[in-house]
């Protein structure tokens, strides 16, 4: 059986995933930064923001990298099966969120 893949579709969905976990892992770490601080002021949390998104755009990287660049890739029916088979196998690397 045949399946129509579309790659540009695939490849926006898990690219936002990747960004909302970004989002979601910097703001974490922020969150445990003040909670753990018990005082803040506005310019040292988004002092700490800023540092913790840059490093969940690292892990996301790593995490999400292998997977976008193959969706970005297809270009034929044997590129989609590679695809779908890297989806079925796919474990993104790092902590879960």
């Amino acid at each position: 059986m045949k399946m129509d893949f579309d790659s540009e579709q695939m490849h926006r969905y898990v690219s936002v995933i990747k960004s909302l976990e970004i989002e979601l892992s910097a703001f974490r770490v922020v969150y445990e930064y003040v909670v753990d601080s018990r005082r803040f002021s506005g310019h040292e949390l988004m002092t700490q923001l800023l540092q913790a998104r840059t490093i969940a755009q690292q892990e996301m990287d790593a995490k999400y990298g292998e997977v976008l660049e193959t969706l970005a890739n297809i270009t034929d029916q044997a590129s989609a099966d590679r695809a779908l088979r890297l989806l079925v196998a796919w474990t993104p690397k790092g902590r879960p969120n």
